[in-house]
């Protein structure tokens, strides 16, 4: 098991988010719902049994890569300052992966 703990100050609630899995190399979740604020923080994970992963989509901030022998996991981060539709996706190794998109406010 392969995990990423993140700690981001002042935001309260979720206000949209999306989640997916696959059974290629490429990851791609979302785009979630229209955010209702404009200030909101995207924060985009993925899990596979492979990696590394590579963040495609444009503005992320990638964190230390996570795995062990089966598991691998990558968290990626940006603050956005407009109401929008947004996606988190990438490439990576495995055969099967999970990911999630979250916009926090």
């Amino acid at each position: 098991m392969a995990v990423t703990i993140a700690e981001f100050a002042g935001y309260t609630s979720v206000d949209e988010d999306s989640a997916n899995s696959g059974t290629s190399g490429n990851f791609s979740v979302g785009p979630t719902t229209t955010t209702q604020n404009a200030n909101d923080l995207l924060v985009g994970t993925v899990g596979s049994n492979g990696g590394p992963f590579t963040i495609t989509s444009t503005g992320y901030t990638a964190t230390t890569y996570k795995s062990d022998s089966q598991a691998h996991e990558e968290l990626a981060y940006q603050q956005v300052t407009s109401k929008g539709t947004y996606s988190f996706a990438g490439t990576g190794n495995g055969s099967y992966w999970g990911a999630v998109i979250y916009a926090f406010h």
